[in-house]
């Protein structure tokens, strides 16, 4: 066991980008992963802390701070050959004073990887959700909806509405900010959303990458629901990428979504068994 004590941790800058590229693709305790741009916003919408022995860096954690007061952790790597839970700690000890400072108040991971899930439950972490796979095929007939309802692609001059819409659907740890939406404005994606008596009352966020695509978010504002305007998104969204030639679309959402998980049933999607637990943490 390596001694911790010569070990140095700070907040990492963008100068330390491609130490902690390295130490994700290299490290066997690694799990989840950076693009670029998440670390070019390092001390912006991203958080990172990195451990370092002398000048060799040997833990790095990121952590997403779109969508406050909660902030996801999104990757952490530990180099081999280090101590997996006392490195781990040092970079907690740090990154949960910060968060605390950003007015943050809880953490969470969402992920399966046994070595970093054992750690997490050491510092109090609990698991609080599950989020659940489903797929279809795209050999079904599709529920039609509200035919009252208007379907229209998103404008910019939307994105406001479609924000408040969003924090009005969903609990705060699965809430998509106001920059979370328009980074979601890209030539793969397709943002829709729904009117009803002159008024925006759910979106649809969708994507396509060859013949697969993703329901990547569907929102109804709660005191519309059950008016058949998910299944209008829904049905459109599904028509949309049958056209684009996609062949298979798969969605997540969460275990204790039973409202959603029957709707996109009676649309023919299945289950696929694939879990991912949900580990969470009040800042002290």
């Amino acid at each position: 066991m390596r001694d911790i004590n010569d070990i140095t941790v700070r907040m990492a800058g963008r100068s330390d980008r491609l130490a902690i590229c390295a130490l994700l693709q290299q490290a066997w305790h690694s799990a989840g992963g950076a693009r670029w741009d998440q670390l070019d916003a390092l001390e912006a919408d991203c958080a990172g802390v990195v451990a370092y022995r002398g000048t060799q860096p040997i833990g790095a954690a990121l952590f997403d701070l779109r969508t406050p007061p909660v902030s996801r952790l999104s990757a952490v790597a530990v180099a081999d050959q280090e101590p997996v839970g006392a490195t781990w700690g040092l970079l907690w000890q740090t990154a949960e004073y910060h968060l605390r400072t950003c007015g943050h108040q809880s953490a969470y991971y969402i992920g399966e990887a046994p070595w970093l899930l054992e750690i997490l439950r050491e510092q109090e972490f609990r698991q609080t959700n599950t989020v659940v796979s489903y797929e279809k095929l795209q050999d079904t007939p599709l529920v039609a909806g509200n035919p009252s309802v208007r379907v229209r692609p998103l404008r910019t001059t939307d994105l406001d509405a479609v924000a408040e819409l969003d924090a009005a659907s969903f609990p705060v740890l699965w809430r998509y900010p106001r920059p979370m939406l328009e980074a979601a404005l890209q030539p793969l994606a397709r943002l829709t959303v729904a009117e009803l008596d002159r008024r925006l009352v759910g979106y649809q966020l969708s994507t396509q990458e060859g013949r697969e695509g993703q329901i990547v978010r569907l929102a109804v504002l709660p005191q519309y629901r059950r008016q058949g305007i998910g299944s209008r998104l829904l049905a459109d969204s599904l028509d949309t990428l049958r056209r684009g030639r996609v062949r298979r679309v798969t969605l997540n959402t969460q275990a204790d979504n039973l409202p959603a998980q029957k709707l996109y049933e009676r649309f023919g999607f299945e289950a696929t068994g694939e879990e991912l637990p949900v580990f969470e943490k009040a800042l002290r």
